[in-house]
């Protein structure tokens, strides 16, 4: 599996675009409001996280603008009727950190924003990615570390919305926890700490 690929982006179109490196040219399935988030590095390059979704008569390559995307497009395939596509207009549609508040205070007017996301759909999502949280190993894993670190792991509000939501996404409850005490700040509201944790997440796993 193609886990990322560096290269310049030579076409953005309206669902895909071509990325140019190694003497070859990736058609990457992207749409516009994945496509406008890529940052691009030191001499033009650009790092796009990817899925290769293989079937019968048929092989598309997603990207993702990063790691958290890609991420979370993997556990939305999980869900029951959704699908490759629609998972990429979720994504294009909704950040990371505003999906995951969605799915914790149960707001389906939020999900349903999405083109092609109807009522059924939305519920099932909120449903079946909620019910991850009371996974045994979820629950073990937050007892483990409960009370540790500055933030009060015990203490039901702020901290804990975070933490939930971090496994929404797809965090095991022990990297949740320790990226929670690592980088929580108590000033900003759980979006901003979403949004917060994951981009610094993010650097250090670009860092090692």
């Amino acid at each position: 599996m193609i886990h990322y690929l560096n290269g310049i982006v030579e076409q953005i179109r309206e669902d895909y675009i071509v990325l140019s490196g190694q003497g070859m040219g990736w058609r990457v399935q992207m749409p516009a409001g994945l496509s406008s988030r890529l940052e691009i590095g030191e001499g033009g390059s650009t790092q796009i996280f990817t899925y290769l979704h293989v079937r019968e008569d048929v092989m598309q390559l997603f990207g993702f603008p990063t790691q958290e995307d890609e991420q979370l497009f993997e556990i939305l395939l999980t869900v029951t009727g959704v699908g490759p596509k629609l998972s990429q207009t979720i994504l294009s549609s909704i950040t990371p950190d505003r999906f995951a508040l969605a799915i914790m205070n149960q707001d389906v007017k939020t999900l349903t924003t999405v083109k092609g996301l109807g009522k059924k759909t939305a519920e099932r999502l909120i449903l079946e990615l909620k019910d991850k949280l009371k996974a045994p190993e979820w629950l073990s894993g937050m007892n483990e570390h409960a009370g540790e670190g500055p933030a009060d792991m015990t203490a039901p509000g702020e901290t804990q919305a975070v933490l939930e939501a971090l496994g929404v996404l797809g965090y095991p409850a022990n990297e949740a926890t320790d990226m929670t005490k690592r980088y929580y700040q108590p000033e900003l509201t759980v979006e901003e700490n979403i949004r917060h944790i994951l981009r610094l997440a993010g650097q250090g796993k670009q860092r090692t």
